[in-house]
């Protein structure tokens, strides 16, 4: 497994170092809490044949998966609406996905904030799927079963924000596969990170696969509430080092219409923020096209790029205006929306309420993700448990 210690994007490592080191409350050390599960009493979660360790997908085409014992969490067939609808404040760490000491302060902090619907974690392609065709969903399943009645969003890391990681599976470098990735290169020139190659139809095929299998064994239970792809700018003026552009967008398109029809119950969400041009077009294709719910990385409501309003290429947050009521609209709170509302930290800074109510009334959010980060998680626990704190809670229009 990666070492899952990055953020949700590129600005989440802006602070992260500093941040990290601030003592008691880090991501790493102080439990926080007192590591009780969120429901004691829940008992275990069915362990069945999917808990058995890796699956085999069988043919590399995205063709039959064994779904195990999922049908023992099935939804109820005799419910109007299949579609999983759980909107408000999730928790969230920016990495750490297998630390389980920090996971059993998570569990203490979520029991104390009713106000919290559940928890989003984040797997690397290369954690789920290290062996091609061999699926292993058991760390999944693992904290699903420590969550007692919380829900859970899974946010799956294609890309990287450094030049040292890389997120898809190993066996993808070879010619097959155009080495499965390629590097990005920031504004300076130098290499940002690597990104899935999606203009290549083999990895299209077993990113497919991998979303078929997935769904095959969370589609159906209630308690995994959506499926997120991370952010659509590789930076803001990308470098495609050999690549086709529009031949990427097209690629990611297939992976999203794909997404969307085999999660027929889960959130299927897309986040969005740059190039403002692709996005004109990008965002109302898989919106009311696709039924994609739509987000962002990041509340930063200063962020010129993102609140950019001159048609027809404006930024992503005016998206959201009009998506509001379309589908559910999913926004992380990352590491620089605490301090400032810009990226780089020179905005005016802005409380915990503000960050929500921008949320909630600007963007129109259905379900908000709050990074756990240390110099602000006792404000942000403080907050919630004081406040309700209601998002937009009505079905969207194309979630019935």
């Amino acid at each position: 497994m990666s070492s899952n210690v990055r953020g949700w994007s590129s600005s989440c490592l802006v602070l992260g170092a500093a941040l990290l080191a601030c003592g008691p409350g880090n991501d790493g050390s102080d439990d926080g809490g007192d590591g009780s599960p969120a429901n004691p009493d829940a008992g275990p979660r069915d362990a069945g044949p999917r808990d058995a360790g890796p699956r085999d997908a069988g043919p590399t085409d995205g063709g039959d998966v064994d779904a195990g014992a999922s049908d023992a969490r099935a939804l109820d067939a005799s419910s109007p609406s299949q579609r999983k609808w759980n909107p408000g404040h999730y928790y969230a760490l920016g990495g750490d996905t297998f630390n389980d000491t920090l996971w059993n302060a998570v569990l203490g902090e979520l029991a104390a904030t009713p106000n919290f619907q559940g928890f989003i974690l984040r797997y690397d392609w290369l954690d789920l799927e290290g062996t091609e065709g061999q699926y292993d969903f058991s760390h999944i399943n693992s904290r699903l079963a420590s969550l007692g009645d919380k829900k859970l969003m899974i946010f799956l890391q294609m890309k990287t924000f450094s030049a040292n990681e890389r997120a898809v599976p190993t066996y993808m470098r070879n010619a097959t596969y155009g080495g499965g990735d390629f590097q990005w290169v920031n504004g300076a020139g130098a290499v940002g990170g690597y990104a899935p190659r999606l203009m290549n139809g083999a990895v299209r095929a077993r990113l497919n696969a991998l979303m078929t299998a997935m769904a095959e064994e969370f589609d159906a239970d209630p308690q995994v509430e959506a499926i997120i792809f991370p952010e659509t700018a590789l930076t803001e003026n990308p470098s495609w080092t050999g690549t086709n552009e529009a031949d990427y967008w097209a690629g990611l398109r297939v992976v999203d219409a794909h997404r969307a029809a085999v999660f027929e119950n889960t959130i299927s969400c897309q986040w969005v923020n740059y190039p403002r041009a692709k996005l004109a077009t990008f965002v109302p294709d898989v919106r009311d096209n696709l039924g994609l719910a739509l987000g962002g990385p990041d509340i930063v409501p200063q962020e010129p790029g993102l609140i950019f309003s001159t048609p027809p290429n404006v930024g992503a947050y005016l998206h959201m205006g009009v998506s509001g009521g379309l589908v559910p609209i999913i926004y992380n709170v990352s590491n620089p929306s605490y301090v400032s509302q810009t990226i780089d930290g020179t905005g005016d800074p802005q409380s915990i309420e503000e960050i929500y109510l921008y949320a909630r009334d600007t963007l129109k959010s259905t379900h908000m993700t709050w990074t756990r980060m240390p110099a602000y998680r006792l404000e942000l626990l403080q907050y919630l448990q004081t406040h309700t704190a209601p998002l937009n809670v009505s079905r969207p229009a194309h979630w019935l």
